[in-house]
């Protein structure tokens, strides 16, 4: 493998909510936009995938996965390495690869964001994620809105994207569900309802939730994944309490901690980390300006209620657009690095203390996207949506 290469162009389809095709979740836009509404096969196999593979298998870096190659530039362990570990321990199999670096498009490993429906709305989010941020985005209204590219509430790839898309899961090990929320959208429950009947024991399931239920039309999520090989939840969750329900509009600390006392019966917290367990969760935190000084509180927290039994069983992961630390001012950004260095001390966890020694990193040499005033205004401007005062909730100066 080339210091460039990735498995994913290889064995794997990601698409988002409008059908727009890329080699994974994290990557960027292809200049010419392929997208799975116009053929499954065409798009995998369109011009901007088949020049992917070519740089990759040649050692050239593609400018859409510069967002693992910029992670590895500062000596960060990359998604890019992680899927590749899947080759080496032969979770998957690198397929033929024709001349002109076409493969079949038969799927080793999904990710179909089958629409944006969802139950909350986290300040760091966008209508094409969420439907619930239609209305704040100003679809509907003439004229108003970030941007105009979808004016319904809810974004469907399309009606039939189930049907089109079985004829290619013969080989499939793998799915990635994320959304919107999965375990609320029927594609998600029809999906698993047609896998069952077609040899589940083979298939391992990823999902990415706001764990907010359990169930879908009454019908237990438990019973169908113990019919699979391996589930496991990533629960996306960023902090509890005042902190945790400002930052995701619609979450209640409460309705968390009964789902997990639920999934605790049958599932072991393992965190990323691969287990023998077929059962597992883990939590996924994304760090804002809103949620950084909330860190230790929510680790604490978790480990003193059981929940998690290790330190490593919490993934900390930076965010982009607005508020992403790097477009705090360079003196708040300072006191973020000194609190989180003096704190992670007192975990005996190399692994909790890797995922905070990457988050300063990425706070201290990304470039900002936003001013602070800007960040300070979206801010404002969610609370008066929302009826919250970030005041209450963050210790940082916007100014």
């Amino acid at each position: 493998m080339s210091d460039t290469f990735c498995i994913l162009p290889f064995i794997h389809l990601y698409s988002s909510t409008d059908g727009e095709l890329r080699p994974c979740c994290i990557a960027d836009s292809f200049d010419d936009k392929p997208n799975i509404k116009e053929g499954i096969e065409p798009a995998f196999n369109s011009k901007e995938m088949k020049n992917l593979r070519k740089d990759m298998l040649n050692g050239v870096r593609n400018k859409v996965c510069d967002v693992c190659y910029k992670q590895e530039d500062l000596s960060l362990y990359s998604p890019r390495h992680s899927f590749n570990d899947g080759l080496k321990y032969k979770q998957y199999q690198m397929p033929e690869v024709e001349e002109d670096f076409s493969v079949a498009s038969d799927f080793q490993y999904i990710d179909i964001r089958f629409s944006n429906l969802c139950n909350f709305k986290c300040i760091m989010c966008t209508h094409e994620f969420s439907s619930q941020w239609y209305e704040d985005m100003g679809y509907g209204q003439k004229g108003q809105g970030d941007y105009q590219k979808n004016n319904t509430k809810i974004i469907n790839i399309s009606d039939n994207i189930l049907d089109e898309l079985i004829p290619h899961l013969s080989k499939l090990k793998r799915i990635y569900f994320a959304g919107g929320e999965p375990l609320i959208m029927k594609e998600n429950y029809n999906l698993l309802d047609f896998l069952i009947k077609n040899n589940p024991s083979e298939i391992s399931l990823h999902y990415n939730t706001n764990l907010s239920t359990l169930s879908y039309q009454g019908k237990s999520y438990m019973k169908l994944w113990e019919k699979f090989k391996r589930v496991h939840l990533a629960i996306s969750c960023d902090g509890i309490g005042e902190v945790g329900e400002y930052q995701r509009v619609g979450f209640k600390t409460k309705k968390l901690m009964k789902n997990l006392s639920e999934i605790k019966k049958l599932f072991v917290c393992s965190g990323v980390k691969d287990t023998e367990n077929k059962f597992t969760f883990g939590f996924q935190y994304t760090v804002t300006p809103i949620n950084v000084y909330h860190i230790f509180d929510f680790m604490d927290y978790m480990f003193e209620n059981n929940i998690i039994k290790k330190f490593d069983e919490v993934e900390f992961s930076d965010t982009f657009g607005y508020f992403a630390l790097e477009n705090l001012y360079e003196i708040e950004r300072l006191k973020i690095k000194k609190f989180l260095k003096e704190n992670v001390k007192r975990y005996d966890s190399d692994y909790f203390k890797s995922n905070i020694d990457k988050i300063i990193k990425s706070m201290l040499n990304n470039s900002p996207s936003h001013t602070p005033l800007e960040v300070k205004d979206s801010l404002k401007f969610l609370d008066e949506r929302n009826g919250q005062n970030y005041k209450e909730v963050t210790k940082i100066n916007f100014r």
